[in-house]
């Protein structure tokens, strides 16, 4: 028996939407399949991919990236020129069982023209595992129909949240009978409860990539900077790196806010909740945040915005405080409402673990290893 998997994430050399797809090439080793996966070469590749690369994974690093092609496009690369070297085709050379494909947003395969072309063209069956989906907007008319194409030829569709599939359905017109959620893994060490911080500031972690076009930041950095929220004794801890990471130092600077915003880049997951008293996420689209998760089974409650499998583990008002929209006024008034509750967020953090305790799978590895093995 022999596994594919191939990751499709472009931007960033590792991340949350990087999880499922480790642990489950790992369970497979276990079980003695045979696991070959596809991964885009960087010249400071993450630590996460050094260590599959020590274990018994055959491993081939692309140094292509994805191209954004018209129809026309399409078309002069079919007919007009030349065959290229396609670099997905080792893959499709070990002559694996099937193949698992990891995508860092929902219909991103349609964006790897070799790929799409060879999934097609093969009697491979394959699998897709989408981490991220918008819960607005639809595709242009021609993505739309090259989506709906791979997507019904695919095996089984796998997401993270229900959100992100119902999503889906609405985008591809289709009601996808062959697709399920599946839980991402955790970073904690030890899921045990961490005891709730006791110092007089607050301290909110905000928690994720500095990217404002995903986690909005920059939001809730406008939400802040006024009169109210300057004399409160708060402070908020970001944890993480990104592109936007200047930006947003520039943006504490103007609005005068080097006292309220810190910078720490990554952090162990188990020391960030030492010291925090709450998760801050102000995010315009996701999967379902790990990060939320983490901060649940460690007991702590929960600040987000109502975007895609956010509200399938968060309750408003029970552990947690729901923004309606990731906008300055939904976030500034869910705020409050936190902030009215301080007293409360110890006993809601412990709401939030006793619920995360039920919903999260520790063995997300071989349950989506046996989901796929199983069709």
């Amino acid at each position: 028996m022999k596994i594919a998997i191939i990751s499709i994430m472009e931007k960033y050399p590792w991340g949350g939407s990087e999880e499922l797809w480790r642990v489950t090439a790992i369970e497979a080793l276990k079980n003695n399949i045979d696991v070959v996966a596809s991964y885009k070469k960087w010249s400071n590749p993450s630590s996460k991919i050094l260590e599959l690369q020590k274990k018994d994974i055959k491993l081939f690093l692309r140094k292509k990236i994805y191209k954004k092609y018209t129809l026309l496009q399409r078309i002069i690369n079919k007919v007009i020129k030349p065959k290229q070297h396609n670099v997905f085709e080792n893959i499709f050379k070990e002559e694996p069982d099937l193949i698992l494909i990891n995508e860092g947003a929902v219909f991103n395969v349609i964006l790897f023209l070799d790929l799409y072309s060879l999934l097609l063209n093969n009697k491979i069956p394959f699998y897709i595992l989408s981490q991220q989906n918008r819960d607005y907007g639809t595709l242009s008319y021609e993505n739309y129909l090259l989506s709906k194409n791979i997507y019904n030829k695919a095996k089984k569709l796998f997401f993270v949240s229900k959100r992100n599939l119902e999503t889906a359905k609405r985008q591809l017109a289709s009601d996808l009978h062959h697709a399920e959620v599946v839980r991402n893994p955790i970073n904690l060490s030890n899921p045990s409860y961490i005891p709730y911080p006791k110092q007089k500031n607050i301290n909110l972690a905000f928690v994720g990539r500095l990217s404002c076009n995903q986690k909005a930041q920059e939001i809730l950095f406008d939400t802040i900077r006024t009169k109210k929220w300057k004399n409160r004794d708060f402070t908020v801890n970001l944890y993480g790196k990104g592109e936007d990471e200047q930006y947003l130092k520039d943006l504490v600077e103007y609005y005068k806010l080097g006292d309220k915003v810190i910078f720490n880049g990554f952090t162990k997951v188990d020391e960030i909740w030492k010291n925090n008293h709450a998760l801050i996420l102000t995010s315009i689209r996701e999967g379902m945040p790990i990060v939320i998760v983490e901060a649940m089974l460690a007991g702590r409650v929960i600040i987000t915005t109502d975007v895609a499998g956010n509200t399938e583990w968060v309750q408003d008002d029970i552990n947690g405080f729901i923004a309606k929209a990731p906008s300055i006024k939904e976030i500034d008034y869910t705020l409050e409402k936190a902030w009215n509750n301080i007293d409360r967020w110890e006993e809601m953090g412990k709401n939030a673990r006793e619920r995360a305790l039920k919903l999260y799978d520790e063995n997300s590895g071989k349950t989506l290893l046996t989901k796929i093995l199983g069709n």
